[in-house]
């Protein structure tokens, strides 16, 4: 009887002590929990902001480009104004210059220079 008395007292201190680990057990489940769904709501708060950083990223790219091709035209006509504004001067200097020969009755010389000075001005140096 003293034998079954003592295995009843080990078996219930057993049961006791794992009645208690069960309970922390749960206890620290809930608290795994509970991080867990914290973490994952601060996760997709955080994957919120990058869509929104994302999304004004992509706006300022398409300015950027936006802003290139004008500049990009810009240079063009730039480009095409100075084309312009040096032939005109070559065309004034060489009108200059036949207005001298001529001056001084220099007519093969001018006719020369204007052949020159008319391909030189429409169509640019070769």
């Amino acid at each position: 009887m003293l034998k079954i008395h003592n295995e009843i007292r080990r078996v219930d201190a057993t049961i006791l002590a794992a009645v208690r680990q069960q309970g922390s057990s749960g206890t620290r489940a809930k608290e795994n929990l509970t991080y867990a769904t914290c973490a994952a709501e601060e996760l997709s708060h955080k994957i919120q902001e990058i869509e929104s950083k994302a999304e004004l990223t992509e706006a300022m790219v398409q300015n950027i480009c936006r802003d290139i091709k004008r500049l990009d035209f810009a240079k063009k006509n730039i480009t095409t104004a100075v084309t312009a504004l040096s032939r005109l001067t070559m065309l004034v200097s060489a009108v200059e210059q036949l207005q001298v020969m001529t001056s001084k009755r220099q007519y093969k010389e001018a006719a020369t220079q204007l052949e020159v000075s008319f391909l030189d001005s429409f169509f640019g140096s070769v």
